[in-house]
């Protein structure tokens, strides 16, 4: 008798304790965000010139705003494309990308890429 009497209050222990050890849900808030794009061209010049062609591109948070992130879109026809810079300003109120292209195109040619900044207004 001892035995079972022993095995039941050591559940209803447990129990107890897993009632308590439940913390309560954290307080959310909803954050006001706002994406900024711009988009820049990377274009080549005269065919049979050796020099990479370079395109950077910076997209910047409103006064006000708080940077949070960012990132790029090098588009469909971006395979040869190299990103060399994919950073927040120096000053941290924006993000900038910078991409080389690394295959040779028609003279004239140009791409366009999309650079993004992740803004948290107040």
């Amino acid at each position: 008798m001892r035995r079972i009497t022993a095995v039941v209050l050591g559940v209803g222990l447990l129990m107890g304790t897993g009632a308590q050890a439940q913390a309560a849900a954290p307080e959310t808030r909803a954050i006001d965000a706002q994406v900024v794009k711009q988009e820049f061209t990377v274009k080549n010049v005269e065919q049979g010139d050796p020099t990479p062609v370079r395109g950077k591109g910076t997209a910047y948070c409103s006064d006000g705003s708080t940077l949070t992130g960012g990132g790029y879109n090098l588009g469909d026809d971006g395979s040869d494309l190299v990103v060399t810079l994919n950073a927040p300003t120096d000053d941290g109120k924006g993000w900038t990308v910078e991409i080389v292209s690394t295959a040779p195109r028609q003279p004239n040619a140009s791409l366009t890429a999309t650079v993004y900044a992740v803004c948290q207004t107040q």
